[in-house]
């Protein structure tokens, strides 16, 4: 797996120079019952690298995070440190759907986590029947106190999420207006209560795109009697109510 691969580039006389480093313990002896790993990327800042980690019936998931220093030129001598830190885990007996979610703050990603730079995370999971968003507060390594930002029978779509740190606002598609229309709803996840807001015009399907200091957004959209139409909207902020809303 190209998680258990780690390259570090040293500049020796001018001429770049490319380490290969492995995890150790790999992840087989860390995680005997893991198939497959759908996704891993880097933590916050480069300090730490994630996996998302599916057994073979896909009915345990897991998101690990791996320390830097595990990661060495001879595996032959095996760290004597924690092997990895669990920070979120789902079993079930039917079938996990992989998928989630959510980007850096103030940049797109697609289907992967987002951290923040308070060590919290945001992801998505479908562990009640419909996809939503959860915050994951840091206690402690491996202990966090876990937030639902969104919940109810409608789903966040995760093709595209965006997080802005400054505003402490998560912005994301979904189908809480009804299962025929598609929509962009921002919220404020350090509200006591996060209440979604919808941004876009009811009644119909929309596609956005927002730009990457989540100040502005697009939106192409129709519906069976009006043909696409295409908008650019300004993202303003309450800071008392600690909602957002278009201006």
């Amino acid at each position: 797996s190209k998680c258990n691969n780690r390259h570090r580039t040293d500049q020796e006389n001018g001429v770049p120079t490319v380490v290969k480093k492995m995890l150790s313990p790999s992840i087989k002896k860390i995680f005997p019952w893991a198939e497959y790993m759908p996704r891993f990327g880097w933590a916050k800042n480069g300090t730490k690298i994630w996996a998302q980690l599916l057994d073979r019936k896909q009915q345990h998931f897991v998101v690990a995070l791996f320390e830097l220093s595990q990661f060495k030129e001879n595996t032959s001598e095996e760290d004597p440190t924690p092997e990895a830190t669990i920070i979120w885990e789902e079993t079930t007996d039917i079938w996990i759907n992989v998928g989630a979610t959510v980007g850096f703050a103030l940049i797109l990603i697609n289907d992967c986590l987002t951290f923040l730079s308070n060590g919290n995370f945001i992801i998505a999971s479908e562990k009640t029947g419909f996809r939503h968003l959860y915050l994951n507060e840091y206690n402690s390594p491996g202990n966090y106190t876990v937030k639902t930002l969104t919940q109810g029978e409608w789903q966040v779509e995760t093709s595209q999420i965006w997080v802005d740190e400054e505003s402490s606002n998560v912005y994301f598609h979904g189908t809480k207006d009804g299962p025929l229309e598609n929509h962009f709803y921002g919220l404020c996840y350090a509200a006591e209560t996060p209440t979604p807001i919808r941004l876009t015009l009811a009644g119909h399907f929309h596609n956005v795109l927002m730009d990457v200091a989540c100040q502005h957004f697009v939106t192409t959209y129709s519906n069976v009697r009006e043909p696409h139409k295409m908008q650019l909207f300004r993202v303003a902020h309450n800071k008392e109510s600690k909602s957002c809303f278009i201006s």
